[in-house]
């Protein structure tokens, strides 16, 4: 575990670097962990992984960040405002995100309100908790371009084909690398979506309500395509 201290522009600063942290099938490498006191007096907080090794995935991700504006802790909870992400190697691009992560120490229920503006347009909202095994999410989406819902929802499928270790095509599944992407079909309109699921480990439900228009697309040699589907 390294320690450095440095000081600039009325800042102070405290960068925790570690070289490996690993568990149950896990393991991320080259750790550094900043905290930063501002003139104003807020905390902020920025995590950067290396590489992270997950059992869902074949390969590892790369690259990972999270920055937190503002931190806040008392001894009832741990507070995180301000949120920012980077998913390094990950095949999707997330927009930024803005809201809260809300720890609460004497229950260990983990909460989270995020909202985003993509820059194709619309708003999209998560929030959700954790309990032990228990967690629910709710998703709202107001005018987002199906584009961007679509890039999510590959990510999942990517993720499910990597748990069996095979892909769609029969050949090991793997996380592509970000500067050599698959031909993507162009996609077009928006949606709006709203979505609530729960779960633990002996249950799961989902309802969801949602309407898209002037939709379509085509594939790259523009065998298929489709114009002005609303559903």
């Amino acid at each position: 575990l390294a320690l450095l201290a440095t000081s600039a522009a009325a800042e102070t600063g405290l960068v925790f670097a570690v070289d490996t942290v690993e568990g149950d099938g896990w393991r991320a490498d080259d750790i550094s962990v900043s905290l930063t006191l501002n003139p104003d007096g807020r905390v902020s907080a920025a995590l950067v992984v290396a590489a992270l090794q997950v059992p869902d995935l074949a390969g590892p991700i790369n690259g990972i960040g999270a920055r937190c504006e503002t931190l806040s802790v008392d001894a009832g909870s741990i507070r995180c405002s301000g949120i920012g992400l980077t998913p390094g190697s990950l095949p999707v691009a997330l927009p930024d995100f803005d809201g809260a992560l809300l720890y609460e120490r004497d229950s260990g229920r983990l909460r989270w309100d995020l909202a985003a503006k993509p820059e194709t347009g619309g708003s999209l909202r998560l929030r959700g908790s954790q309990l032990g095994d228990g967690w629910s999410i709710a998703i709202e989406s107001e005018g987002l371009a199906i584009a961007d819902l679509v890039s999510l929802t590959d990510l999942a499928a990517l993720l499910d084909e990597s748990r069996s270790g095979v892909a769609a095509d029969g050949n090991e599944a793997s996380l592509p690398a970000n500067d050599d992407p698959a031909p993507a079909a162009e996609l077009f309109g928006s949606l709006d979506l709203s979505a609530e699921a729960s779960g633990s480990s002996d249950r799961f439900s989902v309802s969801f309500q949602g309407r898209a228009d002037g939709a379509g697309g085509s594939n790259a040699s523009g065998t298929r395509a489709a114009d002005a589907v609303a559903f």
